[in-house]
């Protein structure tokens, strides 16, 4: 049964590590893409601005579209900003599962492993008394026929 538990540990623990790394994986490209986000808009901002410049453009039409697009581009960075904290989070989470798990399996490894010392050792003892049991009936069927051998010797004697 604690060899059923430990198994049971250590699935646990493997599923934990792997959903751990996935985490973690799921972590970096959040970063990944965060950070290309980050730099299309610094590319596009910069193309606007450059544009608006060129142009002379102050129309409030074409200020307000440039508005909008930064601010969509703003919006964006914001958007991938929180699915790496969310990533972040869940790694964490999922980084305390796996420890949580680890140790569960730990304890029950280690249990496993007492009782298989303690049951070595009751076994060594079962035999340890096993055999003293054999050498005193050993002993007690000699001391018995040197007494019967005795007897008869001296029953033989006395006639």
């Amino acid at each position: 049964m604690k060899e059923l538990r430990e198994r049971r540990a250590l699935a646990d623990w493997h599923a934990m590590e792997a959903q751990r790394r996935l985490a973690a994986q799921a972590e970096v490209e959040a970063g990944k893409d965060l950070r290309k986000t980050h730099e299309m808009r610094v590319v596009q901002e910069r193309e606007i601005y450059s544009r608006l410049i060129e142009s002379g453009a102050t129309a409030i039409g074409e200020l307000e579209r440039c508005r909008m697009i930064l601010e969509a581009l703003a919006s964006e960075v914001e958007r991938k900003r929180k699915r790496l904290e969310e990533t972040k989070a869940a790694h964490g989470t999922a980084e305390a599962a796996a420890t949580a798990s680890r140790a569960v399996w730990a304890r029950s490894s280690v249990s496993v492993r007492k009782w298989g010392l303690i049951e070595t050792d009751l076994g060594t003892l079962r035999r340890t008394r096993q055999d003293f049991r054999t050498e005193i009936e050993t002993e007690d069927d000699i001391a018995l026929r040197r007494v019967g051998s005795r007897a008869a010797a001296d029953g033989g004697k006395g006639r």
